[in-house]
């Protein structure tokens, strides 16, 4: 399982050093790693909350000199995270930003070298780049952060490494998810390493804030007491929705996105995810032939799927983009998205969204704590960090000899331990705590999932036989009949997933 240490972090004194990030510069190499990777404080522990034992995990990190290298980063940015950038040019006193900088710095001079990125319009783009180097030979790119599904596109075109073949990586620290990174793989081969590193993945745990304020102008019981008890689930918060729920304009409806108050909020595109929040997965292995099906007979999966549309779609007091009449219209009129404003107005009691799409919150007049997606029911054994498909993760593009991707994989393992220690705590800070006194409940909360493994049904994650258009549609016409859509396209999706598979044996 994946521990993540929670740290306060440090505010270092550095030198003035100039971090490119489009240009070649000399740097000092007389420092080493061992400047970077002193233990911290509270260490990683079997118990988060126990900091009486220190193990220091920075200890083993790779080390080397290589004055007058330039680490260049290809980035294909995720349009709502804020964060995703690996070059920030100063420190200008926003938390994430300036932890992002002095990694830089200090990964700099603790390695002799410059760090450099490109960032490009998409995937579009990226992929000529990646393909123009791998025909030219040359070295261009060090490090190219790509989706699960894109990183299998270009692995199969020969255009990334596996990285498990480097001594530099230790995928087992807990700046790395490993867990998810197994549970992805395709075959014996990694392509993509997900961890700390990777903003959106970090960023892409989906989650719900609730207002504390209609929790107690309403009389309903604690969210968080509800989750300690494992009650957290579909019904309850349907149960809360219910009593909120008001025709605030008196115009006989409560749909009227500008006024009326509602049960939650969000994007069409989370709704699969709350289905996910249950667990189960349209994904049939079988391990010992190596083969993967589409699992049409998981009836808990499609019960799961109806209860969600049964109660969060087909629900008056819901408003999800792409679903409510008159959206479109209402979201032109704000800075953030439409749903967000709605929530941020005190005028619904829950907000679904990605983690780092909170820092839209941030200047709301309202206070807001941040908790899991719900179970499915009560059986269910514990609550499931469910990531974003489109997170990127760390790869690395072929072409280099093993010194060289050696040298890469040591400057990729230190930026992701330092990411661990400095950037996570404070993507906390700013994801739960703005304007509002610090709320130990909601850290826990964001704590306990940032620490579980990721979990990601492969079926999404790479939409086979098109799957995601199949459930969108779905779920925008509020229509239950999941089992019967996935016939129609088991034998396409099958033959997707087999020839995927052969590419990777």
């Amino acid at each position: 399982m994946r521990k993540i240490a929670f740290l306060m972090c440090l505010l270092m004194v550095l030198s003035v050093f100039a971090v490119a990030c489009s240009n070649n510069n000399d740097v000092d190499d007389s420092t080493t790693p061992a400047d970077t990777t002193v233990a911290p404080s509270g260490g990683d522990t079997e118990n988060p909350g126990d900091v009486t034992t220190e193990v220091d995990i920075y200890a083993n990190l790779p080390t080397g000199s290589y004055p007058g290298f330039q680490f260049d980063i290809l980035t294909s940015p995720v349009s709502w995270t804020a964060y995703e950038n690996m070059c920030i040019e100063a420190a200008l006193g926003e938390p994430v930003e300036d932890e992002i900088y002095y990694r830089n710095v200090e990964v700099s001079e603790a390695l002799g070298i410059t760090i450099a990125e490109r960032i490009t319009t998409g995937d579009t783009e990226a992929k000529s780049i990646i393909a123009a180097q791998a025909m030219a030979g040359d070295q261009s790119y060090d490090m190219f952060a790509a989706s699960a599904a894109f990183s299998t596109d270009l692995a199969i075109e020969g255009y990334l490494i596996d990285l498990n073949d480097l001594l530099s990586f230790d995928f087992e620290k807990p700046w790395w998810d490993s867990g998810y990174n197994e549970s992805i793989k395709l075959g014996e081969k990694m392509y993509a390493a997900f961890g700390d590193l990777s903003m959106s993945y970090v960023g892409g745990v989906f989650c719900m804030a609730f207002n504390p304020d209609m929790i107690a102008a309403y009389g309903l019981d604690n969210p968080y007491d509800i989750h300690a008890a494992g009650n957290w689930t579909y019904e309850t918060i349907y149960q809360m929705m219910s009593q909120v729920t008001e025709d605030k304009n008196g115009d006989g409806t409560k749909t009227t996105l500008d006024s009326d108050v509602f049960g939650i909020v969000g994007h069409n595109n989370q709704l699969i995810h709350l289905v996910l929040g249950s667990g189960e997965s349209l994904i049939k292995r079988n391990d010992a032939e190596g083969t993967m099906t589409l699992y049409t007979d998981n009836e808990r999966f499609f019960n799961a799927f109806a209860s969600v549309v049964d109660t969060f779609v087909n629900f008056e007091g819901a408003v999800w983009a792409g679903i409510a009449e008159g959206y479109s219209d209402y979201n032109k009129q704000f800075t953030v998205s439409g749903y967000a404003q709605i929530f941020n107005e005190g005028r619904s009691l829950f907000l679904t969204d990605v983690m780092a799409a909170f820092k839209d919150n941030r200047e709301a007049e309202i206070p807001y704590q941040i908790i899991d997606f719900p179970k499915y029911d009560s059986a269910q054994s514990d609550y499931y960090s469910v990531r974003y498909s489109g997170g990127r993760g760390i790869t690395m593009i072929s072409g280099f000899n093993d010194d060289d991707l050696e040298r890469n994989a040591t400057v990729i393992e230190n930026m992701a331990a330092y990411n661990h220690k400095n950037v996570i705590p404070q993507f906390i800070e700013v994801t739960l705590y703005y304007k509002y006194a610090k709320d130990q409940q909601s850290l826990e909360m964001l704590q306990g999932m940032l620490s579980r493994t990721g979990f990601s049904d492969l079926a999404f994650l790479y939409n086979w036989g098109s799957i995601n258009t199949i459930t969108t549609n779905l779920f925008i016409n509020g229509r239950t009949t999941i089992a019967s859509s996935l016939k129609a396209i088991q034998t396409k999706f099958n033959k997707e997933v087999a020839s995927v598979l052969e590419d990777f044996e």
